[in-house]
């Protein structure tokens, strides 16, 4: 089974899930009940934590009617009429009521922060809810994915979270492996600071 191993690779996979859910309209959670692949699988695949195999990238293309070799093609643009396509439509028929979630909404409001990494994580701390509650860096990862459109490495969100600690408390956090032991490794969890 092939997985992508390479970082780049990895990256380039990335970037064509979310030329897909541009293309569609489509969340990360829409995608991942749509191609049958777990919630956190797709969410992972799309931050690049972890290796998709091929089966799942067949997975992601079937519903489209897209070739594997379309879909790894990352020099060409994705084709025209994704959302034509009629395991797509059927979807979108079913669920646009019950699980609006799935999809995009288009907001009044666009996020107003500069084009930059500090720029939007200064928009999310300061003019957003997001740290009214604790937030572990790995949950952050992936919430911000799928709320506020912006990826980044755990590394560097840590790296970047250290000059809004005059907005944000810094807490330390117990983490536990999979297998239900305490984990070694020193984490901690931010929230913004009580007024």
């Amino acid at each position: 089974m092939g997985k992508t191993i390479n970082k780049e690779l990895a990256r380039e996979v990335s970037a064509r899930i979310q030329e897909l859910l541009n293309e569609t309209g489509l969340k990360l959670e829409g995608l991942a009940v749509l191609s049958g692949i777990g919630k956190s699988a797709i969410k992972s695949y799309y931050a690049t934590t972890i290796p998709i195999s091929v089966e799942n990238i067949a997975k992601i293309c079937s519903p489209f009617s897209l070739e594997l070799f379309g879909f790894l093609n990352f020099k060409t643009p994705l084709p025209a009429g994704l959302k034509e396509q009629t395991a797509f439509k059927e979807f979108y028929d079913k669920h646009i009521k019950s699980h609006p979630d799935y999809f995009t909404r288009k907001s009044n409001k666009p996020m107003q922060y500069n084009d930059n990494d500090k720029g939007r994580l200064k928009y999310i701390v300061n003019e957003t809810d997001y740290f009214s509650t604790e937030k572990l860096t790995e949950e952050m990862v992936e919430d911000f994915i799928e709320i506020f459109g912006v990826k980044y490495e755990s590394g560097r969100l840590s790296q970047m979270l250290k000059s809004h600690l005059g907005v944000l408390d810094k807490l330390p956090a117990v983490k536990f492996n999979k297998d239900g032991s305490l984990s070694k490794k020193e984490v901690f969890k931010y929230v913004k600071k009580k007024k």
